[in-house]
């Protein structure tokens, strides 16, 4: 793996999403001067082998009156879907991640 190239990727993914954010609250602020807490902030680099991405979850809320069955097909022109009953709800590689269909009871958390 070459760990520069990843590096370099992540490194200018990291700097796109910071200057979208700055010019948007450079708009937002008229009188700006360059020394407002935006425009620092804390950062660290770790090598690839100790980093740990832990899983975060989403809720889906509304999925406009469609059946689960239904809204569970639909996602199949986008994703490959396996139905893996028993297996925990957790991604087990890159590029993946679980459903638990049974949460679509159409209230709200």
């Amino acid at each position: 793996m070459d760990t520069n190239f990843n590096a370099a990727l992540y490194q200018e993914e990291m700097l796109s999403l910071v200057n979208t954010a700055i010019k948007k609250l450079k708009a937002e602020h008229p009188d700006y001067t360059g020394k407002e807490e935006f425009n620092f902030f804390l950062s660290v680099v770790f090598p690839y082998d100790q980093l740990t991405i832990l899983p975060y979850h989403r809720i889906v809320k509304d999925i406009k009156g469609m059946e689960p069955k239904a809204f569970i097909g639909s996602m199949k022109f986008n994703f490959e879907l396996m139905a893996m009953p028993g297996f925990p709800c957790k991604p087990v590689e890159k590029h993946c991640f679980g459903l638990e269909p049974s949460s679509f009871s159409g209230t709200d958390p």
